[in-house]
């Protein structure tokens, strides 16, 4: 891997640290939610087509991995779904614009991600197919 990139990938993880840190600061005192076990079982869904797709083509099993263990937990809990679950309508104005914001700058991150990834292969994504 490049040092930039070691460097960059160091760095997120110290910004997001910091974060945490301080929101967990915040909410000191606050009541505390249990875990959301209807969310767990939809990652596992969603990451199961990608870990699948990893093992055909030779790649790393983690995905399929982690699949599995978060359909695995969250279906073992799933008397608990509606207990910890929240649907983004009922948000408040103040956190649906948060939440926005999140999925707005982690869609970037990923299509960044994407156009990283083609480029560092050398396979332009939009080149014209003659």
């Amino acid at each position: 891997m490049m040092p930039w990139m070691t460097l960059a990938v160091a760095s997120l993880i110290v910004i997001l640290g910091i974060m945490m840190a301080i929101i967990s600061y915040k909410n000191k005192g606050k009541t505390k939610r249990g875990p959301d076990y209807y969310t767990f079982f939809l990652m596992g869904l969603i990451w199961l087509p990608i870990g699948i797709f990893q093992l055909i083509t030779g790649g790393s099993s983690i995905f399929f991995i982690l699949s599995l263990l978060f359909l695995g937990i969250g279906f073992s809990h799933k008397k608990d779904w509606k207990k910890n679950h929240v649907s983004f309508s009922k948000f408040s104005g103040n956190k649906k614009k948060i939440a926005l914001a999140v999925i707005m700058g982690l869609s970037v991150f990923v299509l960044l991600g994407i156009l990283i990834v083609c480029e560092w292969v050398h396979t332009p994504l939009l080149a014209a197919t003659n």
